[in-house]
């Protein structure tokens, strides 16, 4: 009696898979190592960077309050010169003011949103032009704490902090400047 020879695989049945070695588990652990280290420098870029993005954020709307104060300013200069070189009441200047200024956005602090956070000031209610010494030094319009529509004092109303790192104030030369608390007071 003959043997039979040994059994074999039908060649549909053969799998071509390469033999198993070990670099399968290097790369698992490199790959664990990269994602570690990932996981562990989003946070510590977040840290960084939301700061930064705070800041810039900040700058902005100051920028954007000194813009607007820029428009009232010249808004106001133009109602004078309209009218005789008189500056508008200070009770309505808010109304006087509207129709040289395009968007009514520009009467509201991007610090205090929805809120109007300016003032006019009392001491140059109604004064000619000509009237004022020094317009570079008088301020005209500026942040206030007061947040209704023509809103009018003199400067003991103006933001202490919280709105912007410093003060804006435009003046009755129609330039603006942006200053700390302390050097107004």
């Amino acid at each position: 009696m003959q043997t039979p020879p040994p059994y074999q695989q039908p060649p549909y049945a053969q799998t071509n898979q390469p033999p198993r070695n070990n670099s399968t588990k290097i790369v698992i652990i490199v790959l664990a190592c990269v994602l570690g280290f990932f996981c562990l420098l989003v946070p510590i870029l977040a840290a960084i960077l939301f700061p930064v993005f705070s800041q810039a954020k900040n700058s902005a709307k100051n920028t954007m309050c000194m813009s607007n104060l820029k428009q009232l300013s010249n808004g106001a200069l133009m109602y004078a010169a309209e009218n005789d070189d008189k500056l508008p009441f200070a009770t309505n200047w808010n109304d006087a003011v509207r129709k040289y200024v395009i968007k009514e956005d520009v009467f509201h602090c991007p610090g205090v949103p929805h809120m109007y956070g300016y003032a006019y000031s009392d001491s140059l209610t109604s004064l000619a032009l000509g009237q004022i010494a020094m317009p570079q030094n008088e301020p005209m319009i500026f942040d206030s704490n007061l947040r209704e529509p023509n809103a009018h004092s003199d400067l003991s109303t103006l933001p202490t902090s919280g709105r912007h790192t410093k003060v804006n104030l435009g003046y009755a030369d129609g330039h603006v400047e942006s200053k700390k608390p302390e050097q107004i007071r």
